[in-house]
């Protein structure tokens, strides 16, 4: 997902992971915030992302942890994740 606020490409994990990576045309950078959504699995929804132009920041929404759709909304921004919309 591009967040245009910084420029960057936003990856959020796999399946299995909660790694976060940027990319801002050269290289990717892996991110270690303190907050973090936690890792998704393969089955069930999968999670969603979007960027939100009007609030200028990128949304990850959804997923699947242990079998169980969840109905997370983080966001996203230079520092970090925040739970809740």
């Amino acid at each position: 997902m591009t967040d245009d606020r910084t420029g960057t490409i936003v990856l959020f994990g796999g399946a299995g992971f909660a790694d976060i990576w940027t990319w801002n045309g050269e290289r990717w950078t892996q991110r270690t915030p303190r907050r973090s959504p936690p890792s998704l699995t393969s089955t069930g929804p999968m999670p969603a992302m979007a960027y939100d132009g009007a609030g200028g920041r990128v949304l990850l929404f959804g997923g699947s942890r242990a079998g169980a759709a969840t109905n997370d909304t983080w966001t996203w921004n230079v520092d970090g994740w925040t739970l809740g919309s």
